[in-house]
């Protein structure tokens, strides 16, 4: 997207980077949205499989939140972020293999395949005498379907020159840089989380809820901004929050799957100096520091106030 809009002509100095912005934005705000309200992304996965949410009934109802959120915090809240900002080249990195693009329907097909696999998994097994059913039973497995569809995906994109010695080495180093932040991400979310619910921050967060009447959801979501914005990382935010949920999950009766969603939301409150997603974004956008909090850091907490005022919605419609 950014170098699309790097192509963009027809208009000159702030009108242009205006205009570049209001292109950019929302596909930032597409990509917010899914991480942190629509599994299979590592967040919202794990996040349901801790709290025993239904993995079907959590895509649903994260979709559901996710497009209307994405609309306000993406191509409407642009429009007045976006004024008066001006961008400098963007670092955008060449790849070393020049590779020719698939097909664009091909494309969108890779993008939704371990989506439409673990739709049609739940969705399937709700049909009498289909539950249990051991392909629907692998098909909704997230593991199953996004191992599938890498394995699918490869001779798509490459074809034969997927046995080229510099592809392979070019596919395996990029992607195992990736995994590899995801799983420090993951384990330092897991230790954090231990060392609170072994100091008893799960169990006095239950009777906090008890005593005050205080919304589950509501909590959720302000203790995965507290770690949010202590911690930088989304992944560890989510993954922190919903290991001492669990009492207050079974204590207070509240569906899992909006907790999934509300401590999602939640997890990317306010995008700072300590998220590597920050500076990640600077560097492709192109903004300046101050520019880049007016705008990114501005459409994430849209996304998590106005995803977190859709969940407590939802909650008394489900």
């Amino acid at each position: 997207v950014v170098a699309a809009a790097e192509e963009m002509t027809g208009k000159d100095g702030p009108e242009r980077d205006a205009a570049k912005l209001r292109l950019i934005m929302p596909a930032l705000a597409g990509l917010g949205v899914v991480h942190a309200l629509v599994p299979p992304h590592p967040g919202p996965l794990l996040a349901v499989e801790a709290l025993g949410a239904s993995l079907g009934k959590t895509m649903l109802y994260g979709i559901a939140i996710a497009i209307p959120t994405a609309i306000i915090s993406g191509p409407l809240l642009a429009k007045f972020t976006t004024r008066g900002v001006r961008l400098e080249a963007p670092v955008l990195h060449d790849h070393a293999l020049a590779i020719a693009p698939p097909a664009r329907i091909l494309s969108l097909l890779i993008v939704l395949l371990p989506v439409l696999m673990i739709a049609t998994g739940e969705l399937g097994q709700m049909i009498p005498g289909m539950k249990g059913t051991g392909w629907l039973v692998a098909a909704s497995n997230p593991v199953v379907a996004l191992l599938l569809t890498n394995l699918i995906a490869l001779p798509l994109l490459f074809g034969r020159r997927l046995r080229d010695a510099a592809i392979q080495t070019a596919v395996w180093h990029e992607t195992m840089g990736a995994a590899g932040a995801i799983l420090l991400a993951i384990g330092a979310g897991g230790a954090l989380k231990q060392v609170l619910v072994t100091a008893g921050l799960s169990d006095l967060l239950a009777r906090t809820v008890l005593m005050y009447s205080i919304s589950p959801l509501l909590l959720g979501w302000l203790v995965a901004v507290g770690i949010r914005l202590a911690a930088g990382s989304a992944t560890v935010a989510t993954i922190t929050a919903v290991g001492i949920m669990p009492g207050v999950v079974a204590s207070s009766g509240v569906s899992p799957e909006l907790v999934v969603l509300a401590i999602g939301a939640g997890s990317v409150f306010f995008s700072h100096v300590n998220d590597p997603g920050f500076w990640l974004v600077k560097s492709y956008v192109g903004t300046n520091t101050a520019d880049t909090f007016r705008t990114w850091s501005m459409l994430e907490t849209a996304i998590s106030v106005v995803g977190l005022a859709l969940v407590m919605a939802l909650s008394y419609v489900v």
